[in-house]
């Protein structure tokens, strides 16, 4: 009986080491997961920690510090609507965690959904432990200020100033705000002019002096050139005036601010008709039928010119490329048509799914490439270049957009080395030279700068070329080779 009883308690202090032993096992495992995500997102690697982080939520699903490292890998690959939704999800299963809030406000403000965004940032205010948050009250201040409520991110800006007084960023905010202030201010006068004006003029008009509403009108148009109201008005005045010349010049500067006023191009067109120059009352009224295709005047007033000289044709578009077909479950060809539709955000979430899958699959790591390239995320989009660099997998063209994707990330030298080497195998290439000089002048290297747009001016042949050579010229500082 002793033996037995011996033999029972051995057996429960093996089976608490081993179970200890497997708890702490777990732990480690969990820790040296999380620091592995961690690492990948601080080196932007960010498909490698998005495979990371779904395997690590299959394992460990009431963990919201995976989910919201899955949410920061989405982010980095510029899939921004996946990890809003992602958030969304964790804010349901973790309705209490404000710093999910936190996170969600400011990912719908970088997406500029500015008003769910200040709904999640009052919410956040709302509660005690960030009531008097320096960060999260400049953020809404921010948020506030893109809604032209000024006076409310005053507000804001001034408690989170008094909450941390030494944060320099504070104050750049408020004198952004100020700024504003005063714009509003200046914009409230700049109205009540308008207002004045308009209603004094029409009463003059009304009353047959035309000639002193345009007097009044050309006094206020002087403080604000860009009133359309006051332009327009001014023109019919000058129209009842018979001065058809002053009217079309005032109409012609209204349509300048505002293309879209087809009423406009209706009276402009009738004025040059009027005077027998029917090709530009034709190129009038055919720009109405561009934006009204249904406008039945303009069509008759077109047909009618069309009778004093010979309309000039219009060249007919190409025909759209035929859309390639691909299986069900080609990830690379689905993400190819929507980069085609230039869908360029579905189509890199697309193209990652594809390379997570298969990393071998350079096809759609470098359209991912040319995507990102073209959304701004030069970072991503360059690690993703040197990528098919290393494999080989790279054209003349690709390299070039590589080496643009690395002076967008602020990797000035290594750009500048892509470039040398193709300006080498394509001397002739004006592009390049011009890339050179600006890269050069960049990392101040005068010298270098110079010798390119040398080279470049040589190719030049048209005037935006000379005169982006001279631009990067004066940059640096120098004065134009002879």
């Amino acid at each position: 009986m002793v033996q037995f009883r011996y033999s029972i308690f051995v057996f429960v202090v093996a089976m608490t080491v081993v179970v200890s032993y497997l708890y702490i096992y777990a732990k480690q495992l969990r820790i040296d997961r999380l620091s592995t995500i961690t690492s990948e997102l601080r080196a932007r690697l960010f498909a490698e920690a998005l495979v990371r982080t779904d395997a690590a939520i299959k394992s460990y699903p009431k963990e919201v510090i995976f989910r919201i490292c899955k949410v920061q890998a989405l982010a980095g690959l510029s899939r921004a609507p996946d990890a809003l939704q992602e958030l969304t999800s964790t804010q349901q299963m973790f309705p209490n965690n404000l710093d999910i809030v936190a996170m969600r406000a400011k990912l719908l403000a970088d997406m500029g959904q500015l008003r769910p965004a200040l709904i999640e940032y009052k919410r956040l205010i709302d509660d005690p432990s960030y009531a008097q948050s320096a960060q999260t009250l400049a953020d809404k201040a921010v948020v506030e200020l893109k809604l032209a409520d000024a006076h409310a991110a005053l507000s804001d800006i001034d408690k989170a100033i008094k909450a941390e007084p030494g944060k320099t960023r504070l104050y750049a905010i408020r004198a952004r705000i100020d700024k504003s202030l005063e714009e509003y201010n200046k914009a409230i006068k700049d109205s009540t002019i308008v207002i004045t004006t308009i209603d004094f003029a029409k009463r003059a008009q009304s009353s047959g002096l035309e000639s002193e509403s345009t007097k009044h009108l050309g006094e206020a148009l002087a403080a604000l050139p860009d009133e359309l109201s006051l332009r327009v008005l001014r023109g019919q005045c000058y129209e009842k005036m018979g001065d058809d010349s002053a009217a079309y010049t005032d109409y012609s500067m209204a349509v300048q601010t505002d293309p879209s006023r087809t009423d406009l191009y209706m009276v402009r067109g009738a004025i040059s008709q009027k005077h027998n120059h029917y090709r530009l009352a034709y190129s009038d009224f055919r720009h109405v039928i561009e934006v009204d295709p249904e406008n039945v005047v303009a069509k008759e007033k077109m047909a009618a010119l069309s009778k004093f000289f010979i309309p000039p044709k219009v060249a007919e578009e190409p025909p759209p490329p035929p859309k390639p077909k691909f299986k069900k479950g080609d990830l690379t060809g689905q993400g190819y048509q929507l980069m085609l539709d230039n869908q360029l955000q579905d189509a890199i979430a697309m193209f990652t799914d594809a390379v997570v899958k298969n990393p071998n699959d350079f096809k759609a790591r470098r359209y991912l490439a040319h995507c990102l390239a073209k959304t701004g995320n030069n970072r991503e989009a360059a690690k993703q270049f040197g990528f098919l660099l290393e494999a080989h997998k790279l054209d003349s063209y690709d390299i070039q957009r590589y080496a643009e994707a690395l002076e967008g990330s602020g990797k000035s030298g290594q750009a500048a080395d892509l470039y040398e080497k193709l300006s080498k195998a394509r001397p002739n290439d004006v592009d390049l030279y011009r890339s050179l000089g600006r890269v050069y002048s960049d990392m101040d290297e005068k010298k270098k700068a110079i010798e390119a747009c040398s080279k470049g001016l040589k190719l030049a042949k048209t005037d935006t070329d000379i005169n982006e050579f001279n631009r990067i010229l004066r940059d640096v500082q120098l004065d134009r080779p002879k």
